[in-house]
């Protein structure tokens, strides 16, 4: 309930901005590019900065671009949480766990159409979602005796493009994508240093590690059922 309210209150901060820069027209657009300067020169450079400041800035980075993920701020956001996630620094992680990480920003949905007022996109929804209710009942009275079979698809259906459209749309997916990588980079450095100590602490035994070869006379039973203490199938 917190976090719809302070989504909602954000959300209304950033309207009565935008309105209040459409009544100054000749510095809207210096306003807005200096605002997404500012923000992706705060972010790089790791400084302290509001929450509504940078939702107002992705706001303006949507009002411009049709995919925001190819926009500067964006990569800027990208690089620098990328940055932190890999470094032990512990001033970095501070900043992020302050500033980057509790932002409403992992919660923008990008399968909105910005460029579409939200009251009339919420009546374009509806009038979808009405026409939809419409030829599902006309498909119905078509054809009676396939009614049960054609609403368990439609319902199967929409529960699964609700999931998938509920995964991609959310930044915060982006976030654990990136945190999922950086892991990955992590264990592979760490498994080089690991290995790499190995071989300078015991050249002898590393030496012959690497001349071991396989034996092709010796024949092995793979199958599980065959080997002691294997897996058993149930049937």
């Amino acid at each position: 309930h917190h976090v719809s309210r302070s989504v909602t209150q954000q959300s209304a901060v950033i309207d009565a901005l935008t309105g209040a820069l459409a009544v100054h027209k000749s510095n809207e657009k210096l306003f807005r590019i200096l605002l997404i300067d500012m923000m992706e020169n705060l972010i790089e450079h790791k400084q302290a900065f509001s929450d509504d400041m940078l939702l107002s800035a992705w706001r303006f980075v949507q009002d411009k671009h049709d995919n925001p993920l190819e926009s500067k701020l964006w990569r800027a956001i990208e690089t620098t949480v990328n940055a932190v996630m890999a470094s032990d620094d512990a001033l970095d992680w501070c900043w992020f766990n302050t500033f980057m990480l509790p932002s409403k920003l992992w919660l923008q949905d990008m399968n909105r159409n910005i460029n579409i007022p939200q009251q009339q996109q919420q009546q374009q929804t509806e009038a979808k979602n009405e026409n939809d209710a419409n030829v599902n009942a006309n498909d119905a009275d078509a054809d009676e005796d396939n009614e049960d079979d054609d609403k368990v698809d439609g319902g199967g259906g929409a529960d699964a493009g609700d999931t998938k459209e509920g995964q991609s749309c959310c930044l915060y997916y982006k976030l654990l994508q990136m945190m999922m990588v950086v892991a990955q980079q992590k264990e592979l450095v760490q498994l080089e240093q690991t290995m790499a100590s190995i071989a300078n602490t015991d050249r002898n035994t590393w030496n012959k590690l690497l001349e071991w070869r396989l034996s092709h006379d010796i024949k092995f039973d793979l199958r599980q059922d065959r080997v002691p203490d294997g897996l058993r199938s149930e049937y």
